[in-house]
């Protein structure tokens, strides 16, 4: 997830240099990274299942940022954060693929 989050982050600070080298076609290539979350965030469904006691299950993932002081980056995903994840990339890969003709000149 932290991958995703990063890959996310970076498509922004990349947007303006591939628009002046991808030009008109900056939309539809970019829209590949939001789907391609999409589809990894999709391959996390099956482990949201219900854990063994019945209760909703939920991943977590985190990354030891300043360990000497205890400070950790964590993500949490569970079902709700799932589904807002689901539309947000979901309506981004939409935004970006008609951005390209949308804003053409």
């Amino acid at each position: 997830m932290l991958l995703a989050v990063g890959v996310c982050f970076a498509l922004a600070l990349i947007a303006p240099l591939a628009h002046r080298a991808l030009g008109r076609w900056t939309g539809p290539v970019l829209a590949l990274v939001p789907a391609g979350v999409f589809a990894f965030l999709l391959q996390r469904l099956p482990r949201l299942g219900s854990a063994a006691d019945g209760a909703p299950g939920s991943v977590l993932e985190t990354w030891a940022w300043v360990p000497d002081w205890g400070i950790a980056l964590s993500f949490r995903l569970d079902g709700l954060s799932l589904l807002f994840a689901l539309l947000i990339t979901g309506i981004g890969t939409l935004v970006f693929a008609y951005s390209g003709a949308y804003m053409h000149k």
